[in-house]
């Protein structure tokens, strides 16, 4: 059981993501059906982010939120900074650094500095 991540979750995820113009891609690895990664790289800062998300999807998160441990009630995590908070507790840090954002783990960009929607409008 994938917890309806594909015929329920992966739709709605998707929908989302091709309309927004922040998120440069998006991977969800379940694992052996115990656990979900929520893997994104994205424009613009995690709170922005965090909110677009609430908004957007959030029965989805709420389905994401019930499978981790020691996190409040979904009727508490529907408050935005909350729910960023919980969000950034819950956001392993990869390997590295990132000079320019110290919470940040590396990552290697090909496309540093442009946005989704410049990226999107040279593709044109």
């Amino acid at each position: 059981r994938e917890h309806g991540l594909r015929d329920k979750i992966q739709p709605k995820i998707d929908a989302v993501l091709r309309e927004s113009e922040h998120v440069f891609f998006a991977r969800v690895v379940v694992i052996e059906n115990k656990f979900i990664q929520v893997i994104t790289e994205f424009d613009n800062g995690p709170v922005e982010y965090t909110k677009f998300f609430l908004k957007e999807l959030p029965d989805v998160f709420e389905t994401i939120f019930s499978l981790a441990e020691g996190v409040p009630s979904w009727d508490t995590l529907k408050d935005p900074d909350i729910f960023h908070a919980e969000s950034k507790k819950l956001n392993l840090k990869s390997l590295g650094k990132k000079e320019d954002e110290p919470d940040a783990g590396y990552l290697f960009a090909a496309f540093e500095n442009k946005t989704v929607k410049e990226i999107k409008a040279a593709l044109k």
